[in-house]
């Protein structure tokens, strides 16, 4: 396990039923996404969305 980073995902929001669905948007409406991101250490991290 040496030299190995683990990162933890959880609570994306928004989520439909506990994300059993996608949400649904008009092309120029805007969304704000929020999630807390958890790893090993004292790394700083930069998080970005791809949304497609």
């Amino acid at each position: 396990m040496q030299n190995q980073k683990r990162v933890l995902i959880e609570n994306v929001l928004p989520q439909l039923d506990n994300d059993v669905f996608f949400i649904k948007r008009i092309v120029v409406q805007k969304v704000t996404i929020t999630t807390d991101v958890i790893s090993d250490g004292h790394y700083v991290m930069e998080i970005a969305a791809f949304l497609f």
